[in-house]
């Protein structure tokens, strides 16, 4: 049974409640009394000792993009939907500056925090730097490159491809679709044909294993019976 972690109150209720109880956990380090915070770390030690010898599962999620000066950002809305950025400096806690100078787009700016992506690539950089640094920054890190690579970027491109694409080139983008299906389709029936693979006929396979063995004992007992019958008439 998959059980999420305990709340802020019932984690201090705990604590306050295992200096008078005893407790089967482990010796924990002395707490600070002016401490709120470690207070809380040892509630939640205590906690987690508690669900592992309850066997319980403890699912604790780990972030790794955090926001930092050097992060790459994806624009989530507004006129620079789906660019992409370098956070440069952190405004406060829910604005930060972004910048791109690779795209003519994306100056120097500010962005909210709920208006973008952070994204697993990151160049060293220091706070507040010129675009001549991030520039140089990018181009040794060669991130932009990898972020091309990416599915979330070949997403993108096509979608702007399908934005800005006539109604013929969308005719003919549904016209190769269906011929690749349709050539799929067959090569995959075929190489099916000599090894089943699809579940029907895997099934079907099965089944005729079966009739042939149902068939071959029902066919002994037919030949059994015929000698039998033969010997009979012999005496």
């Amino acid at each position: 049974m998959l059980r999420c972690r305990p709340t802020l109150p019932r984690l201090i209720q705990s604590f306050s409640s295992s200096s008078s109880s005893v407790s089967c956990s482990p010796p924990l380090p002395p707490r600070s009394p002016h401490s709120l915070s470690h207070s809380l770390t040892h509630a939640l030690c205590r906690s987690r000792f508690h669900c592992r010898a309850q066997g319980i599962a403890v699912c604790i999620m780990v972030k790794s993009h955090y926001i930092r000066a050097g992060r790459m950002v994806r624009i989530l809305r507004g006129p620079r939907q789906d660019r992409v950025g370098v956070i440069v400096d952190i405004v406060d806690a829910n604005r930060v500056l972004v910048e791109n100078p690779e795209d003519a787009k994306m100056w120097r700016h500010v962005q909210n925090l709920k208006n973008v992506e952070p994204l697993k690539y990151c160049v060293s950089i220091s706070r507040n730097c010129s675009a001549k640094a991030l520039k140089d920054a990018l181009d040794s890190s060669k991130v932009l490159e990898k972020y091309a690579k990416t599915r979330t970027a070949a997403r993108v491109e096509a979608k702007k491809a399908c934005a800005v694409s006539t109604d013929f080139e969308r005719y003919q983008l549904r016209v190769a679709r269906r011929s690749r299906a349709y050539w799929t389709r067959k090569a995959f029936d075929e190489k099916d044909a000599k090894t089943p693979v699809s579940w029907h006929k895997v099934a079907l396979k099965k089944l005729q294993k079966k009739a042939a063995k149902i068939d071959s004992t029902e066919g002994a007992k037919r030949r059994m019976q015929k000698a039998i019958a033969a010997r009979k008439a012999k005496k």
